[in-house]
């Protein structure tokens, strides 16, 4: 048995034998001895199990001798303690880390910095309308969409964008809609309208828009036909006296454009429209804005004046209100008031003939009863009106030709001559048999009324 014992301590392998220095080993005593009673009641923070229980050099295990059942039972304690420290250690199961994906940092900024704009609007004194529910729009579109890559630029932008809605002043949603609704009707209200008009209101560019309505009837629908343009002088004052026909005043509209097209300085004139058309509605303004001018004295100076080109119709309402059966017969001319005007102001004085506008409205009887409610000099009776009613205001496609006269200069009697009436009524009564004696010429020559 000594032997034994001597080979197990020099083995390591006696339970019983003293722990060398750093060896921590189980003994499990039956009665505690005074060393290990002064240690527990000086120590008696120290843990009682085994593996809290410090070993060193200056700790003494006893060595009485024990009995045989308590060895039994320490050599057992000690085999399983062994057995449990040198049996493999389970791993320990690890929780999946969660790592924060990209997008869920980017909508956490990006909701930050909306929250930090947000905080910062309310800090202001004045909110603008609006404010809060655009920027919930924003913030909702970010989480919706949620953008794979948000910049710190495109961070900033947002913020600054914020800012600067906050600092404006957006109109409540009613008054936008009012003021989309106001600025679409003065955009059609100005649609085909200048800026700035002359002094008689012509509209340049509300001319340019019924230019083709002008060229149409001038070109397909009536052909007409000029001669003699050549004596409308290129620029400087001149006053074209022509005959008056149609019951609408389209012979002056049609002198404007064959001029306007056929001469070779394609200079304007400005024909003078006789008073009752400005008390129409929608006439007058229309009439003003194609060039058309109220006929008087002064405005007719002025435009001399101005080295305008003027248009003058002598016969008045008569000419245009005369029944079909006396067609291409002259009216009287007034009491010279063209003639003094050119007196004046020394303009010459153009004849103008206008053969085919009498049977584009063929007047066969007057209703003259009625024109006093409706505020018109006559009331005509055509084939089509008032029958067919608006369509009845469509007029005939005749054949029409345009003829201008040589000039007649009056400029050698003066203004002294302003006070001779003779002088006057015989000048006068000489434009007026030019121009009948021009029309008679184009009569002979037309073959037909729709044809020429």
């Amino acid at each position: 048995m000594a032997k034994k014992s001597a080979a197990k301590k020099a083995l390591g392998l006696d339970p019983f034998a003293a722990p060398k220095s750093g060896v921590r080993l189980l003994s499990i005593e039956s009665s505690p001895s005074p060393v290990s009673r002064s240690r527990k009641g000086s120590a008696h923070s120290r843990s009682d199990s085994a593996f809290d229980r410090p070993t060193g050099a200056d700790e003494q295990v006893s060595e009485e001798p024990r009995k045989p059942a308590a060895r039994a039972k320490a050599a057992t304690s000690q085999t399983a303690s062994r057995k449990a420290a040198t049996a493999p250690k389970p791993a320990p199961v690890k929780a999946p880390k969660t790592r924060p994906t990209k997008t869920r940092v980017e909508e956490t900024s990006a909701k930050e910095t909306l929250e930090g704009s947000t905080a910062h609007a309310q800090q202001a004194p004045a909110r603008a309308p609006g404010f809060d529910r655009m920027a919930g729009e924003l913030a909702q579109r970010l989480q919706t969409n949620r953008p794979k890559e948000l910049s710190a630029e495109q961070m900033r932008r947002i913020d600054d964008l914020l800012a600067q809605l906050d600092r404006a002043d957006l109109p409540q949603l009613e008054r936008s809609l009012a003021a989309r609704l106001e600025k679409a009707w003065q955009y059609f209200r100005m649609y085909g309208r200048s800026t700035s008009v002359d002094d008689f209101g012509l509209d340049p560019k509300f001319e340019e828009l019924v230019d083709p309505l002008f060229d149409f009837m001038y070109s397909k629908w009536w052909r007409v036909e000029t001669s003699g343009i050549e004596n409308v002088p290129a620029d400087g004052r001149a006053l074209l006296v022509s005959n008056h026909s149609g019951m609408l005043p389209w012979d002056g509209g049609m002198i404007k454009y064959a001029i306007r097209k056929e001469h070779p300085a394609h200079r304007d004139v400005r024909p003078l429209v006789e008073d009752f058309v400005y008390h129409q509605p929608f006439l007058g303004a229309l009439m003003a804005r194609i060039g058309g001018v109220r006929a008087s004295q002064e405005n007719a100076q002025r435009l001399l004046q101005k080295d305008e080109a003027v248009v003058v119709f002598p016969e008045g309402v008569k000419g245009i209100a005369k029944l079909y059966r006396y067609r291409y017969q002259l009216q009287r001319f007034g009491r010279g008031g063209f003639v003094k005007l050119c007196l004046r102001t020394g303009a010459p004085i153009i004849p103008v003939s206008v053969v085919g506008a009498e049977e584009i409205h063929p007047i066969v009887a007057r209703a003259d009863f009625l024109a006093r409610p409706l505020k018109i000099p006559v009331f005509p009776l055509t084939p089509t009106f008032p029958l067919l009613g608006p369509l009845g205001l469509i007029p005939f496609p005749t054949k029409w030709f345009i003829q201008f006269g040589r000039p007649i200069d009056l400029r050698q009697y003066g203004k002294a001559a302003l006070d001779d009436e003779l002088l006057i009524n015989r000048i006068t009564h000489e434009v007026r048999q030019q121009i009948q004696e021009q029309i008679y010429e184009q009569l002979k020559k037309r073959r037909s009324v729709f044809f020429g």
